[in-house]
């Protein structure tokens, strides 16, 4: 059933996308499917989308070489066998311009380029992530980073480090942050050349703990902290807009730095979610981030939607998928080779 299961979900996918490489490291997987991404990668032509299979085993260490997009079964499948798509740390080649990188749970790094030269036009959604850094590449342009969950582990220093010499358009967007609560080793986001928004999060945290290390040339909008203090952990951040964002704990106006500017912020109030406790800094798929009904961040946005991972245009998926998971696939007991059968399929989607 397991393999049914996970086949049904793939093929409902695959009728939206053209070139469609399946790759299986189960050790069952039928003819014709790739059982390592490294060799799906070498065989596709840009443009091709590669289909992982979830499995109880990692697929190692990705290198994107070419345009291409890659999806996993997300970060909470709620499936009949609950596996992901997991791979090791995962590098965007500055040759892979146009990838999109979806579903996958990546237990290492998530390299945003290799060597010198530009990288642009990437979506990096739905997935799990311990550390996302810039590697190599001079130029960074038009990310799309949304609804994933970034939850460094205590070896990785910061959850997202974006300091390439020329960045611009780079917006995060709708991601639960979290950490392990150690009070030295979570140091939030590092931005030193600017060109990032971080627009409708959520950030977890103890009170000890800053949501950001350094910031500079940065707009911060329509995000809700959780007990973790919303300005920096290092010195020297500087032109910064914080604008329509909620603090359980803090008033945004004890932010320092340099042409740190405020506007329409909500201080020290209850966002009252659905279910996650404000001593939450680790996330839970059991928590539910999304805001409760007349909540003080309810249409508080700047767009007028909710504050949070639950606002904005591409609110967070609690399945951590884009695609439809399959919730039931029954087959008749017995089936004669050879004749048809009914099945009956219930997907939700996405």
């Amino acid at each position: 059933m397991k393999a049914i299961i996970f086949s049904a979900l793939f093929v409902i996918s695959a009728m939206t996308y053209a070139t469609v490489i399946t790759v299986d490291n189960n050790g069952n997987a039928p003819a014709g499917v790739e059982t390592s991404i490294a060799t799906a990668i070498g065989n596709a032509t840009a443009g091709d989308t590669l289909l992982i299979i979830p499995s109880s085993s990692t697929y190692g260490n990705v290198n994107v070489t070419k345009p291409l997009t890659i999806i996993g079964v997300g970060f909470n499948p709620d499936m009949e066998i609950p596996f992901t798509s997991q791979v090791s740390n995962l590098t965007i080649y500055t040759a892979a311009s146009g990838s999109k990188i979806i579903g996958l749970e990546i237990t290492g790094y998530l390299y945003l380029g290799n060597t010198s030269g530009a990288l642009s036009d990437l979506v990096i959604e739905n997935n799990r992530i311990n550390y996302i850094s810039n590697s190599g590449a001079n130029s960074l342009t038009n990310v799309l980073i949304r609804q994933n969950v970034i939850q460094p582990t205590p070896t990785f220093t910061f959850s997202i480090n974006l300091t390439t010499t020329n960045q611009s358009n780079i917006r995060v967007s709708n991601n639960v942050f979290a950490n392990t609560g150690t009070t030295n080793q979570y140091r939030g986001a590092y931005v030193t050349t600017g060109g990032v928004t971080f627009d409708h999060n959520t950030f977890l945290g103890t009170a000890s703990q800053s949501a950001f290390y350094q910031l500079i040339n940065c707009l911060v909008t329509n995000n809700i902290f959780v007990t973790i203090y919303p300005g920096f952990q290092a010195g020297g951040s500087a032109n910064v807009l914080y604008k329509n964002n909620l603090s359980n704990d803090y008033t945004f106006g004890s932010i320092t730095g340099t042409n740190i500017r405020f506007d329409s912020n909500i201080d020290t109030t209850d966002p009252t979610f659905v279910n996650l406790p404000l001593t939450t800094f680790s996330y839970d798929y059991s928590l539910d981030p999304t805001l409760d009904a007349g909540s003080a961040g309810e249409n508080a946005a700047t767009d007028g939607t909710n504050l949070g991972v639950d606002g904005g245009t591409s609110p967070f998926k609690l399945s951590g998928s884009v695609l439809p998971v399959v919730r039931r696939f029954d087959l008749p007991s017995n089936i004669t080779e050879g004749t048809d059968a009914d099945a009956t399929i219930e997907v939700t989607g996405n």
